[in-house]
């Protein structure tokens, strides 16, 4: 699942990447409230929009109400992170179109649990499936997985694609024979570039000389630095196709 999000706050954006990715939900980047509109709904209809750099907030509130006027967008479900601290200003909000503002002199973790539990009330509504984003490492890229097997050799492997529930990689064809579904192993290592990440794994399935992984008691330092890895491959997928 996508959601839509327009900040220059890398605090807030950081801090959504770890709460959201997690549980299978990739922030789309944005820079301007017209790019938020006109991906609304193809790339989402949930957005996240943040004020602080703004300068003129009502281009914002402009392009909100042509957004709920618009029948094809009018379903989108907004939420304001603004600097307003007018009371009144901030009742309003919600009259022109937005379904959820906060303050942005909240504390970031306030701002980003108020978020969460807003996503997975329209979740839980919809009865929407959640699934992990998996993402292909580039050909030329340093990612590879080295496990010690039940025999004490160490099986190394080239990373195929990898999400935060589990990774994929490619092995000799005397290597692939050794694992057999729902084998699993501990302390299994994970490069991926200059990020170095630890995981008890268990084999899901093997086809070819691909061998399939779940990921099992992972800390949550490793799943951040997952969730960023797997951030910036969606971004630069993006940027190619924008």
């Amino acid at each position: 699942m996508n959601i839509i999000v327009m900040t220059k706050n890398e605090t807030l954006k950081k801090a959504l990447i770890h709460k959201l990715m997690p549980d299978g939900i990739n922030l789309v980047n944005m820079n301007t409230i017209e790019e938020v509109a006109a991906s609304i709904p193809i790339r989402s209809r949930i957005a996240i929009i943040d004020d602080e750099d703004v300068k003129d907030i009502k281009e914002i509130l402009k392009k909100v109400r042509e957004i709920k006027i618009n029948k094809n967008k009018a379903t989108a479900r907004l939420i304001l992170v603004t600097k307003i601290n007018d009371s009144f200003v901030l009742k309003s909000l919600f009259n022109i179109g937005f379904d959820l503002v906060l303050q942005n002199s909240l504390h970031i973790e306030t701002i980003v649990d108020k978020i969460y539990n807003f996503i997975f009330t329209i979740i839980k509504d919809e009865n929407s499936n959640r699934r992990y984003i998996r993402v292909k490492p580039d050909k030329n890229e340093d990612t590879t997985i080295r496990i010690l097997l039940n025999n004490n050799q160490y099986a190394n492997g080239k990373i195929t694609d990898i999400s935060l529930g589990g990774v994929a990689a490619e092995f000799s064809d005397e290597i692939i024979k050794e694992f057999k579904e729902k084998d699993s192993y501990k302390s299994v290592q994970i490069t991926l570039g200059e990020r170095n990440i630890v995981s008890d794994i268990m084999v899901v399935k093997t086809g070819g000389k691909i061998a399939a992984f779940l990921f099992l008691n992972m800390r949550d330092s490793f799943k951040t630095i997952l969730s960023e890895y797997i951030f910036e491959k969606i971004q630069q997928n993006l940027d190619i196709l924008q």
